[in-house]
């Protein structure tokens, strides 16, 4: 830590003298002593110590300066022109000094030299001034920038063919010759957004236009009026192959990472089983190892995604989604499941310039998934289901007693809302500070950010803190120097009032508290009231932090047009730290001895992982041709090390760090790590006459992770396309614009296993000591053959715009067949391991999508505009290794066996289960005939096609498929003059879904112990003849996977709404500023769905509403 203080320190001091430096450039400060006295001194050097005592530029032709010798000054005063007159006496130069720029050049004694002084306004497209645009006098470094006001005043010479130059980031630059007017009056146009005219892939930038692969390009703009709590969501919106697993159990959790993927799961998961199934349910993620999750690259370099989750979106340029091989097999080993390239903001030139944003909104639980019974339902609910009636005449007094107790609590008012106890309706704030100027050799740009993000359970957390410098130098038009340092932290809690389900399962006509007000510690069934447990125990889970220090360094070298160099270093330091605490209090250690009262886990882990990017560029046109090349070498390395400890023994709940602990529990287990990574790589794009189009690349990737047999692989690609548009009979067509026909062909792979799994592991014994030295063990079965996942991938496509784009389509289609699965195999025990990996198994993941944007209407003030978009993906095992029936039995087994150690819920819901011609989320149930109405059993469909009453795990097949045929999202987009509306929907249809609520609160609920679900009386079974599609609730069932609770599942999700307003600057200049924009989003306002089951059943959802404030300075 002392450390890194000190290099905030110098870092703050470095940024400080800086910005003193680039701002004293840029506004003059009349009046400010110049003190010089230099002997033998270059001109250029008398010029630097001007510069760095005043606001004053010189812009000057070095020849010029070259030719003078060596000078001697020795001069005072605050007169600039007095300090010019002696600095340049004895010289052949001159001057000119125009506001705080000095421009010199050679003194013509022979003729005097007409001068001219040129006034103008800038304005942009709507009539707004453009403060800060550069003018130029073609062919020289003489120039200006405009004022606030969008004006500028130049003295230049007067010459033959005078012309202007001018620029300005985002918009096409002007020129414009002078022919004698006394006021230039400038309109600049916004370029056509770069983002839709390049494609970034990360290692370069290609022309759309010129490019076969397959990418979608989402900027910020578009991601703020989304979905500004998460980029990752919004994603979803832009791009129907790009979705979110919903995660039913955590529901909003802050802390509970999503899991994603590109075009379907391509990897059958490393971790799954009943082991992990058990995990899931307590586990908020599973990105570790997750086989089927793309890479992020973000300004060049690999990051984890739980950095962009956590990331201010306002640093974000421009997220680009890469899908085919085209696109991503330059990162050969990582790309099968395709790559997300984040741009990041770059400062730019110009007066110094403040942004800030402000959003505070409301998180509301969304609660309308529960259909749970008040306190009188649930009470007929018990005496329906016979819950007091007793077996005896003797033992009935105490059941009328249990009720009769029940219905007073009642009749007094008791009706606990249990759902909302937990709850809490928070607001959260997000401020986010970019200051950013400079001239165009020096630029720089900080950036701070914060946000406060609490849950919607009450004391649940993940607050996110940030702060970045970008220093950008140039030299002319040949170096680039840029160094970005970056530090991220962010602190987080769970919940200390548990998980939702606990509440959503307590008896609603218990009481919290007791006729003096205070809490009940245990209810009469003997449960524990978990509100006194918030407030009388010091409980906490997951607690901790993340914190992230980056550095990037980047160096960009022109040798001649069409042809560089680009370098790049980066460095991550990542330590984290989780804590769960248990208070010795705990209801759970009664009668434990007081040594082992009271527990502490906790888990660190410090990372690191650095970069290297070594690449050449040449883009050059050849009269008709065009070529970008591409040359270069990757490489990096991840290494990391977990600790995890574990204290017992602690005499107070708030005396609760190690130090206090008795003792620990067991030794500290250390976990170290170490991936290295190098790749050779090229590419080139080529294109003829823009009609006819060529894309090829290739990477050697090798990776430390395999055995030294296999640890070199190839990857490549090919694609082909063709402009028909440019061909000449479309040219100046006025109802054709685009029509582009493509495809391409690659191989790609994939590495995201354990490290363990191709490289035996050994470990030194921390339990026992020898004399004759320490003992070494094997920890990790290797298998030096296991090989490369490679994904080979067909992708055709087409791109239609038609009536100046106003209607543009796009359809693709794709076939992506990833080979040599690498996935866990169990060994027998006696061998020493329980798990080993090797190759086996092939999945197919085939579909199309279609995107659509249409103009509906515009005009000067109006534009109305519609998007949708469409995918299908069909997902098929083609083959299996022999292992996988060992993994299917297991998963059978545990149906059958009644005395099973894991949950009983595992032994009533399908888990996932593997078979050739299925797909990785097909749903396993046995197939059911229903309730047979003579006798109220369910009667079941053997596989052989009979029939029987009695469940067996052997007939079970697959029932359906959690991946539905199709899904997308639309939206309407409506502005007039600075307003907006943007709204988004999502769709899915085709898929089923397995309703666990109707299984475990209405078929198998617990009516004695729990609340239940309000259908829980309707449709049962309850004499022969009964048609019910459910048992006699007073039959004590206990139903194993049944295809009566496998429901088509359609979702229409209203997923955000948008509007907001942007000010003109005519009418915020006033009060000086810049820019001003006020904007409101909500997020999941309404969905729609045709099963109706509990969602976020540990976690719920929640709904988010919030308004953003943007200023400009």
């Amino acid at each position: 830590m002392k450390k890194l203080r000190l290099m905030f320190r110098w870092t703050f001091v470095f940024v400080l003298l800086g910005m003193l430096h680039v701002h004293a450039n840029v506004y003059p400060q009349n009046g400010q002593q110049v003190k010089l006295s230099m002997k033998e001194a270059s001109l250029k050097d008398v010029l630097w110590a001007i510069e760095s005592q005043t606001s004053f530029v010189f812009m000057y032709n070095e020849e010029d300066l070259d030719k003078i010798g060596k000078v001697d000054v020795d001069v005072q005063g605050d007169d600039i022109r007095t300090i010019l007159n002696a600095c340049l006496k004895n010289t052949d130069l001159t001057y000119v000094l125009q506001d705080e720029v000095i421009v010199l050049k050679p003194a013509i004694p022979q003729k005097t030299v007409k001068e001219l002084v040129l006034k103008g306004k800038v304005v942009d497209e709507r009539k707004e001034p453009l403060p800060g645009v550069t003018i130029l006098v073609k062919g020289t470094t003489v120039g200006a920038v405009t004022d606030a006001n969008g004006q500028f005043t130049m003295t230049v010479p007067e010459a033959a063919n005078l012309a202007l130059v001018f620029s300005f980031i985002g918009m096409e630059p002007v020129e414009v010759v002078y022919k004698g007017q006394k006021e230039f009056y400038v309109v600049m146009k916004s370029a056509k957004e770069e983002l839709e005219e390049v494609v970034v892939t990360g290692y370069t930038k290609l022309r759309k236009e010129s490019f076969t692969g397959n990418a979608t390009t989402v900027t910020k703009d578009q991601l703020l009026k989304t979905n500004n709590n998460s980029v990752i969501e919004a994603l979803q919106t832009f791009d129907p192959s790009f979705r979110i697993k919903e995660n039913s159990i955590w529901g909003s959790d802050p802390n509970a990472l999503p899991e994603f993927t590109i075009r379907g799961e391509s990897s059958i998961a490393v971790n799954k089983g009943l082991d992990y199934e058990q995990q899931r349910r307590e586990q908020r993620t599973n990105l570790k190892d997750n086989p089927n999750l793309p890479i992020f690259i973000m300004d060049g370099f690999e990051v984890d995604v739980q950095k962009i989750y956590d990331m201010d979106i306002n640093r974000i340029q421009s997220m680009t989604i890469l899908k085919d091989a085209a696109a991503t097999a330059m990162y050969g080993s990582r790309a099968a499941n395709g790559v997300v390239v984040v741009t990041t903001v770059a400062p730019k030139p110009g007066e110094l310039r403040v942004t800030y944003n402000f959003s505070g909104g409301a998180e509301l639980p969304d609660l309308s998934d529960y259909n749970l019974c008040n306190a009188r339902e649930k009470l007929d609910v018990e005496v329906f289901a016979g819950k007091y009636k007793a077996e005896s005449e003797s033992q009935q007094i105490y059941k009328d007693e249990e009720y009769n107790n029940a219905l007073n609590q009642i009749l007094r008012g008791a009706n606990t809302d249990w759902l909302a106890q937990p709850l809490r309706n928070v607001f959260n704030h997000k401020h986010s500070l970019n200051v950013q100027g400079g001239v165009e050799s020096v630029r720089y740009g900080i950036d701070l950010s914060y946000d406060s993000n609490n849950g919607a359970m009450k004391g649940s957390y993940r607050s996110r803190y940030g702060a970045g410098l970008t220093l950008d130098f140039r030299k002319k038009e040949w170096l680039q120097i840029m160094n970005q340092i970056s530090y991220n932290s962010t602190r987080m809690e769970d919940s200390p009032y548990g998980t939702f389900s606990d509440y959503a399962a307590l008896q609603p006509y218990f009481m919290p508290r007791d006729m003096n007000g205070e809490l009940v510690p245990v209810f009469s069934d003997g449960k524990s009231n978990p509100l006194w447990k918030v407030a009388n125990l010091y409980n906490f889970t997951g607690k901790g932090y993340l914190n992230d220090l980056t550095e990037n360094f980047s160096i960009n070298l022109f040798f001649f047009k069409g042809f560089s160099f680009k370098g790049q270093f980066s460095i991550t330091k990542t330590d984290s730290q989780t804590e769960t605490f248990v208070d010795p209090s705990d209801p759970s250690f009664a009668g434990a001895p007081d040594r082992e009262k009271g527990s502490l886990l906790r888990s660190t882990s410090k990372d690191y992982r650095w970069n290297v990017n070594a690449m050449f560029y040449y883009n050059q046109a050849l009269g008709k041709h065009f070529i970008n090349a591409t040359l270069g070498l990757n490489a990096s390395e991840n290494g990391s090390e977990s600790t995890a400890l574990s204290f017992r023994g602690f005499p107070l709940g708030s005396l609760n760090k190690p130090s206090y602990a008795a003792e620990e529990a067991q030794k500290a287990m250390v976990s170290p790590s170490k991936k290295r990574l190098v790749g050779f790589l090229g590419s080139v794009n080529y294109s003829y006459n823009d009609i006819y189009l060529f894309d090829a690349s290739f990477r050697l990737d090798g990776s430390s992770s395999y055995g030294e047999d296999k640890r070199f692989a190839p990857f490549w690609s090919v694609g082909a396309g063709l402009n028909i548009h440019n061909y000449a009979m479309f040219k100046d067509s006025w109802w054709l614009n685009t029509l582009r026909i493509r495809g391409t062909y690659g191989v790609t792979g994939n590495a995201n296993f354990p490290d363990y799994a191709a490289v035996t592991k050994f470990k030194t014994s921390t339990d026992s000591w020898y004399y004759t030295g320490p003992a070494n063990s094997l920890i990790f079965l290797g298998n030096p053959q296991l090989t490369w996942e490679k994904t080979k991938t067909v992708d055709l496509g087409i791109n239609l715009g038609l009536f100046e784009d106003r209607l543009y389509i796009e359809a693709n289609y794709y076939h992506k067949q990833t080979e040599d699965q690498i996935y866990s195999r169990d060994v027998r025990p006696s061998s020493g391991f329980t798990t080993f990996y090797s190759n086996a198994g092939t999945i197919l993941n085939e579909g199309f999508e279609i995107n659509m944007n249409a103009t509906l209407f515009r005009n000067k003030d109006w534009t109305v505009s519609m998007n949708a978009n469409l995918a299908a993906n069909k997902n098929t095992i083609k083959r299996l290794g022999a292992e996988m029936e060992a993994y299917n039995k297991a998963i059978k087994d545990n149906y059958e066996n009644k005395m099973s150690s894991y949950p009983e819920e595992l032994r009533q819901e399908p888990v996932i289960q593997y078979y050739e011609g299925a797909s990785t989320t097909s749903i396993y149930a046995v197939r059911s005939l229903g309730i047979d109405p003579a006798n109220g059993r369910e009667k079941f469909l053997k596989k052989n096609g009979s029939t029987t009453y009695t469940w067996c795990a052997e007939d079970m097949v697959v029932c359906g498929d959690e991946n539905p045929d199709a899904q997308g999202s639309f939206g309407l987009n409506v502005a007039w003059k600075g307003f907006y509306v943007n709204a988004s929907f999502m769709y899915q249809w085709g898929g089923q879904a397995y309703n666990e609520t109707l299984l475990r609160k209405v078929e198998n609920a617990d009516v004695i112990g729990s609340n239940v679900d309000r259908r829980v009386l309707t449709e049962r079974w309850k004499q022969a003849g009964d048609v019910s599609p459910y048992y006699d609730l007073k039959k004590n069932t206990q139903t194993s996977p049944t295809s009566r609770f496998v429901q088509d599942l359609n979702v229409l999700n209203f997923s955000s709404l948008s509007c907001g307003y942007d000010f003109q600057y005519s009418m915020i200049k006033k009060i000086r500023l810049n820019s001003l924009g006020i904007r409101f989003n909500a997020n999941d306002l309404c969905r729609w769905s045709t099963v109706k089951e509990e969602r976020g059943t540990s976690y719920p959802y929640s709904k988010n509403y919030s308004i953003t404030l943007t200023l400009g300075f």
